[in-house]
């Protein structure tokens, strides 16, 4: 019943491990350009890479001896003992990329070390026919038919086609992200070559792959301890979206690769649990705290000490919003940060309740825009307007307040800005209670008293006082003093909507939203300028400023560069 396979099919399925789509041919042949020490890669594929792919680099390039043994299985320029896999080689070996490129496709390589050039076409790991070449310094691979003799992977290839474009494209923006100071060029089918030239600096190539609006948008930051550099850029609170995903990429030692705990460091920073980050995070690890060779493909890394990662990563992150956000001054002190403790498992996430971030003097706390600072004489008339709101200031549909900045404009929803600022007020038990001259009574049926009882000692604590009057009748004795008033509508609006969450497992953060979202200004109500003042002051006091309780955006700048295009005045 058990036999040995023959070696034809043993070659396969290892090819098939490392040679999974055009993507992986692609991201060997760049990787294997890059340790040739290629200052110039161009890239060209035909339709989505079955019937070509061509790498042409600068790089040393290969003697004829080189060339002969190339596609033979475990044959390597990168390591000589078995110490080098751990001390030399960081980004993995295994040895297996022309060899695994050679059993699934037609392959030919052009290379020349200054000294000669050759041709080689190769059937399997074998050489079929090599001959001179025109002299050059480089190498020029050209990879065709792939999976041609694996017809199960062709097929599979075929019906996929636009997962199969995607992988490549994001395959070759890695690369681009990852190696500013190499130039590439990118040729789909025969169009015209996109160029991308060698850059100093990472943000120089980002402009040219996602353009200028994502490098406005984005922050940046930067941790070293020992042997340890970790730098990259966030997108900016105040740009990110409650669904959208975009951009989550991270490179250790420029290889691209998917760790949980770097997305979970930078949401747990920005303190909003309902919103995506986006971001761009490079690492700069020794080779004893990484291992890639646990992947075929080397998608994986295993990480030595993910949890100091995690809190380098995390407290990084905090440092830089708060140079974006804040005006830091001689009177302010940094309150001690408490962060629960991270589980290894990237399961688990943590949320606004479980991270407490970083406040500071409310005094030197600043919107990211940078425009609004406190005012001497305004501190001299009420210490409790600590900021300098804009003079302009202006109402739209009763709904939205429109301020006028230094650079552009901001618009705020005026309903989720309340919101935000009684959630953050009730969650630190800044509300206190408001004592009604005349109680309210209220008649439940049974299933809004079943919630009332639920949820009574949460309410009780957030500033409301009860009693009991008969069987389904609460008297309403005081309120939060976030509200203005209270009235049966609006309390059976508290309890009708717990009720249709009675089983969530967070119940605090849920009754906080929900007494938050009642309280607030609603849209539609007219505000005077005193009133919309008194509601930005205090929206930018706000520890997460950005964002309402339920995670949607309640700030939208539009910068002055922005409206010039618009007009088309720049």
């Amino acid at each position: 019943m058990i036999r040995k396979l023959p070696p034809e099919v043993i070659s396969k399925i290892a090819a098939g491990e490392v040679i999974e789509s055009p993507a992986s041919v692609v991201r060997e042949l760049v990787e294997n350009s890059i340790d040739a020490g290629a200052q110039n890669i161009e890239i060209h594929i035909k339709g989505t890479g079955l019937e070509l792919i061509t790498v042409k680099d600068d790089g040393k390039g290969m003697s004829r001896g080189d060339l002969e043994i190339a596609t033979e299985r475990y044959t390597t320029s990168k390591i000589q003992s078995i110490d080098d896999l751990s001390k030399e080689f960081s980004l993995g070996f295994r040895g297996e990329a022309l060899y695994s490129i050679s059993q699934v496709s037609k392959l030919e390589i052009i290379s020349g070390d200054g000294k000669e050039a050759w041709r080689v076409q190769y059937r399997g790991e074998k050489v079929s026919t090599i001959e001179p070449y025109s002299l050059f310094k480089g190498t020029i691979v050209n990879v065709r038919d792939l999976f041609y003799n694996y017809p199960v992977r062709r097929e599979f290839t075929e019906s996929n086609l636009k997962k199969v474009r995607r992988e490549l494209v994001d395959t070759v923006t890695n690369f681009l992200i990852s190696y500013p100071a190499v130039g590439f060029k990118v040729r789909w089918d025969d169009r015209k070559s996109e160029v991308f030239p060698a850059r100093d600096i990472e943000i120089e190539r980002f402009i040219k792959i996602f353009g200028e609006d994502f490098v406005r948008e984005m922050k940046d930051f930067l941790v070293e301890e020992d042997e340890i550099k970790i730098y990259g850029f966030f997108k900016k609170p105040q740009f990110l979206s409650v669904r959208k995903k975009g951009i989550q990429h991270v490179f250790v030692n420029r290889r691209r690769v998917k760790l949980d705990f770097v997305r979970i460091a930078i949401r747990s920073a920005l303190g909003q649990e309902n919103v995506i980050p986006e971001f761009i995070v490079f690492m700069e690890l020794p080779p004893y705290l990484i291992d890639f060779n646990i992947h075929p493909q080397k998608k994986e890394v295993k990480i030595f000490n993910e949890k100091k990662l995690f809190y380098l990563i995390y407290h990084a992150v905090k440092r830089a919003l708060l140079e974006e956000r804040m005006i830091l001054s001689d009177i302010v002190k940094e309150e001690e940060e408490h962060v629960v403790a991270f589980e290894e498992k990237s399961s688990i996430t943590p949320t606004e309740s479980e991270i407490k971030i970083n406040t500071l003097n409310e005094e030197a706390r600043q919107l990211e825009f940078g425009e609004f600072v406190p005012k001497e004489n305004d501190k001299e008339k009420n210490e409790s307007i600590p900021y300098y709101v804009p003079e302009k200031l202006f109402q739209i549909h009763n709904s939205y307040i429109v301020a006028e900045v230094e650079s552009g404009i901001i618009i705020v929803d005026q309903h989720a800005a309340h919101e935000r600022i009684i959630y953050e007020k009730l969650k630190k038990k800044k509300a206190g209670t408001k004592r009604l001259l005349f109680p309210v009574a209220i008649d439940l049926d049974r299933d809004e008293m079943q919630v009332f009882l639920e949820y009574r000692a949460l309410l009780e604590s957030m500033g409301f006082e009860f009693r009991e009057l008969g069987k389904n009748t609460v008297v309403i004795d005081g309120i939060p003093a976030v509200f203005d008033s209270i009235d049966k509508d609006i309390f059976k609006g508290i309890i009708n909507d717990l009720k249709e969450d009675l089983n969530l497992p967070d119940k605090h953060q849920y009754t906080l939203k929900t007494i938050a979202c009642k309280a607030a200004i609603k849209a539609g109500q007219k505000l005077t300028r005193e009133e919309m003042a008194r509601l930005l002051d205090e929206l930018f006091a706000c520890d997460v400023p950005f964002f309402c309780p339920h995670g949607r955006p309640l700030i939208y700048k539009i910068s002055l560069i922005e409206l010039e295009k618009k007009f088309g005045r720049s």
